[in-house]
C-alpha cells in the first residue's frame, strides 16, 4: 500500500533452547562438583594414611621413652640399644610418610597451575630427550632408550611441562618393567607428525595391564604401585598438560 509503513516482525519460541542451555549449564556444574569432591575425598585418603602412621609412630615412641625415664633405676644398656634402634626406624619410617605427603601436595600444586605459562617453539624430540636426561640416572639400570620422530617443524608448547610429561611417562614405563633386564628392557618414544597434527607414544616392554586397569589409569589417586612408589597423581596430571596443549592422551596395553 502506498505511503503507508508496514513492519516485518518474526517470533521465534526459544523456550526450549533456554531450558536445554539452562540444563546443561546445570549438569556442567553438578560434574565440577562431583570432581572436586573425588578430588577432596582423594586428598583427605592419601594424606591421612602417612600422618595417621606418624602420629601412631610418635605415640609408641613417647610412650616407651615415659617407661624408660620413669623407672626408678637406671635400664639396662641393652634396653637403650633396643630402644634407639626402635626410635632410628620408627623416624626412618616417618620421615617416608612426610616425603610422601610433601609429594602430594606439590603435585596438587601443579594441578593448580595458571594457564598462562610462557610458552616457545619446539620439537617434541628435543623435549624427550632433555626428559630422558633427567631420568637418565634410573634408566641407565633398567632399560635402553630409543627416540625416532619425524617432526619437522616446531609447534607451540610449554616446555616446562612438557618435559614433566614425557618425564612422568618414562619414568612410569621404567616402572612397569621388571628389574635385572637392563638389556631387554626398553622406553621407545615414537613422533609422527601428519597432516592432522602431531602424535606421539611412550611405550615400553613391561608386562601390562587389565583392562579394568586401564580404564583407571589417568584418575587421580589411582595407582597400582606401593604406598610409598606413587601417589597415583602423575598420569592424571599428564592427561591435565596434554589437555592444557588442545591435546588427548589415551593408554593401549597388552
Amino acid at each position: 500500500v502506498e505511503d503507508e509503513e508496514l513492519s516485518l516482525v518474526a517470533v521465534r519460541d526459544i523456550t526450549e533452547r533456554a531450558r536445554a542451555a539452562e540444563l546443561e549449564a546445570r549438569l556442567l556444574h553438578s560434574d565440577r562438583l562431583a570432581t572436586l569432591g573425588q578430588m577432596a575425598a582423594g586428598v583427605a585418603h592419601e594424606v591421612n594414611n602417612p600422618a595417621a602412621f606418624i602420629l601412631s609412630n610418635q605415640t609408641d615412641l613417647l610412650e616407651r621413652i615415659d617407661g624408660v625415664m620413669t623407672r626408678r633405676t637406671a635400664p639396662p644398656m641393652s634396653d637403650l640399644r633396643e630402644l634407639l634402634s626402635d626410635w632410628r626406624e620408627l623416624l626412618r619410617d616417618n620421615q617416608l610418610g612426610i616425603e610422601r605427603i610433601v609429594r602430594i601436595s606439590s603435585e596438587l600444586r601443579r594441578f593448580s597451575r595458571a594457564d598462562d605459562a610462557p610458552v616457545e617453539r619446539m620439537l617434541i624430540a628435543d623435549i624427550a630427550e632433555e626428559a630422558h636426561r633427567v631420568g637418565a640416572h634410573r634408566m641407565r639400570h633398567h632399560a635402553r632408550f630409543e627416540l625416532q620422530s619425524t617432526q619437522s617443524d616446531p609447534i607451540t608448547v610449554d616446555s616446562g611441562r612438557m618435559v614433566q610429561l614425557f618425564t612422568y611417562l618414562m619414568v612410569n614405563a621404567i616402572d612397569a618393567m621388571p628389574r635385572g633386564r637392563s638389556s631387554a628392557n626398553c622406553v621407545r618414544v615414537s613422533i609422527e607428525q601428519g597432516e592432522e597434527g602431531l602424535s606421539f607414544k611412550v611405550s615400553d616392554t613391561g608386562t601390562g595391564m587389565p583392562k579394568e586397569k586401564v580404564a583407571r589409569i589417568f584418575d587421580p589417586f589411582f595407582t597400582t604401585k606401593g604406598l610409598h612408589d606413587g601417589t597415583g597423581l602423575g598420569l592424571a596430571l599428564c592427561a591435565d598438560i596434554v589437555a592444557f596443549h588442545s591435546g588427548t592422551l589415551e593408554c593401549h596395553s597388552t
